[in-house]
């Protein structure tokens, strides 16, 4: 049994509509996921600590651990894959969180505690985007970082029609 946990976006919460897909796909396996608060000085303690408790409770069932997040979701779901040394999907990742959030009114109390995304270990790593994504340009990304990119033209900054399952099966095989 895998434990799938899913980061979600500004904006938006747990229950997701991706959240219920990602559990119609993989009945068998845990898919979890935690309403994120925009502080990450409070949410990744807790979502550590939540994963953890997790892990705890499925020691001895055998699976893998997999993080999916979309846009600043993504950045959630890398820096927990780079602290549980996990597989992670990023999809329209939210890189530099502190600039990208500004624009939505987020206090610079609370952006400061943000880092630019950490990308590292890119084997385990697959980066899904819309290259036109209308709130995120992903143009120095494509440009400068060299990883598994699964291409998706026109989905959309949501990315919330079919190609989310699609690449969500590429990703959890």
């Amino acid at each position: 049994m895998n434990l799938i946990v899913y980061f979600h976006g500004y904006g938006s919460s747990a229950n997701t509509d991706k959240v219920t897909r990602l559990k119609e796909m993989y009945p068998n396996d845990q898919v979890l996921a935690f309403d994120i608060n925009i502080d990450p000085k409070i949410s990744l303690p807790y979502l550590t600590e939540k994963i953890m408790d997790e892990l705890i409770k499925y020691f001895n069932v055998p699976g893998d651990l997999y993080f999916v997040g979309t846009s600043l979701g993504a950045w959630y779901a890398n820096e927990l894959s780079n602290t549980f040394g996990c597989k992670a999907l990023l999809i329209n990742p939210c890189i530099d969180p502190e600039t990208s959030i500004a624009k939505y009114g987020v206090e610079e109390k609370v952006r400061t505690h943000y880092s630019k995304a950490n990308l590292k270990d890119l084997k385990r790593k697959m980066i899904a985007l819309d290259p036109k994504d209308d709130v995120i340009d992903h143009k120095n990304l494509l440009n400068e970082v060299n990883a598994d990119f699964q291409i998706y033209e026109n989905v959309g900054h949501r990315f919330n029609g079919p190609e989310f399952e699609d690449v969500v099966k590429k990703f959890i095989i």
